[in-house]
């Protein structure tokens, strides 16, 4: 069978639940992208949310929030 769209190739593969999703990958990566891997790379949704840095104003408020929380008097203080 001859895939012209990789996409094509790669829900084939995904709809027959027989793969773990480390053979998907491994197949995707030969099948599909024949063997690039910059291609494979740029070809996956990265998430970078946990590479944010919390700005100043966000550390200070986490701070305070964090103060007023555990403080020993907090029920006789706020």
């Amino acid at each position: 069978m001859d895939y012209d769209d990789p996409y094509e190739l790669e829900q084939d593969l995904h709809y027959k639940n027989s793969k773990s999703p480390f053979e998907i990958m491994v197949d995707t990566f030969h099948g599909v992208y024949h063997r690039d891997w910059k291609l494979y790379l740029e070809s996956i949704e990265w998430d970078g949310l946990w590479l944010r840095h919390d700005t100043l104003q966000e550390k200070i408020a986490h701070f305070e929030k964090k103060q007023k929380e555990s403080h020993p008097f907090k029920k006789f203080i706020y």
